[in-house]
């Protein structure tokens, strides 16, 4: 749905076939190694995995498509700031970054309420609005990678979505602005 929007993605292909000749293609397409594997269902980097060598990767493809999944490819962004946007109608109501924990390459909420923002900034905050449009939702929590460069790249939206950090670190009284939201939405229907 992004990709049929306009909506970056990361270059990204849904692996159906395990074919080595495949993914060695797969692979070159996406600018080479590392690259990242996902398997979707899962939430906190679970199923998230940076593979930097052929060796690595044809292993762990077999593993989880013997297990019945067919996981995700994708081009790994390096160095990029991980934002968390949380869409409420069609205002970013909060935004934070997710820092790498020490030793991973994955990102987890922050703990640091100087990260915590009303918002990311305009581009960032259009394309979690867009992203959360996009799938019919009017409230959801959209993770954005910024590239050095300035290039922002979607990696999911999701409903429900968690938003505690910004609540409970940054002080953003989300819930109270769902519950305004909503109630301002009520107030038109009459």
């Amino acid at each position: 749905m992004f990709e049929l929007n306009d909506i970056p993605i990361p270059r990204t292909f849904y692996l159906y076939n395990k074919q080595r000749d495949c993914i060695d293609y797969y692979v070159e397409q996406l600018g080479g190694y590392p690259v990242i594997l996902k398997v979707l269902g899962y939430s906190g980097g679970v199923g998230v995995m940076k593979l930097e060598s052929a060796q690595s990767l044809y292993s762990v493809i077999d593993f989880v498509c013997a297990n019945g999944t067919a996981p995700l490819l994708s081009s790994f962004i390096p160095d990029a700031v991980h934002w968390r946007c949380v869409v409420v109608g069609e205002k970013v109501v909060a935004a934070y970054i997710n820092p790498p924990d020490k030793g991973d390459f994955r990102t987890y909420g922050t703990t640091d309420k100087n990260e915590v923002f009303e918002g990311a900034g305009t581009e960032i905050d259009a394309l979690a609005i867009k992203a959360v449009s996009v799938l019919g939702y009017e409230f959801g929590g959209v993770d954005i990678l910024r590239h050095p460069s300035g290039r922002c790249y979607v990696l999911e939206a999701n409903f429900p979505c968690y938003y505690a950090h910004a609540q409970e670190i940054g002080g953003i009284d989300v819930a109270g602005k769902i519950v305004d939201y909503l109630a301002e939405k009520a107030g038109s229907l009459k």
